[in-house]
Formats: structure tokens, sequence, C-alpha cells
């Protein structure tokens, strides 16, 4: 149950990954937009801090496993 909750979480992280970097590439053209962008990346930094608190945790369970 760990490993599949691993497997889909590093999924989810990767997309989430790809996705902000092609909004970047898509907004780094207009100066407005890309402020924008940034604000928005602020405004869900917290959310990304927490899955990445989660996503370590399940790897010290691994690794202690």
């Amino acid at each position: 149950l760990e490993l599949a909750l691993k497997d889909a979480l590093d999924e989810f992280s990767k997309s989430v990954d790809e996705l902000l970097m092609q909004l970047v590439n898509l907004y780094q053209k207009s100066s407005k937009k890309l402020r924008e962008l940034k604000q928005l990346f602020k405004d869900i930094k917290g959310s990304l801090k927490c899955l990445g608190r989660v996503l370590s945790r399940l790897n010290q369970l691994e690794l202690a496993g």
C-alpha cells in the first residue's frame, strides 16, 4: 500500500512539475502574465510544501521498512 501511494504521489508530483514548466514556457514572453503566474505559484506554494513533506515521510518509511 505504501509503495502504491508513493508511486501515485510521485506521478502526481511529476505531472505538476511538468505543468508548471509548460506554464512558464508559455508565459515567459509576457511579463504581465509571468508576474501573474509567479503570484499563482506563491499562492499554491504551501500546498506543494505539504506534498513534499508527505513524499519525504513516505520515503523515510520505505527506507526504514
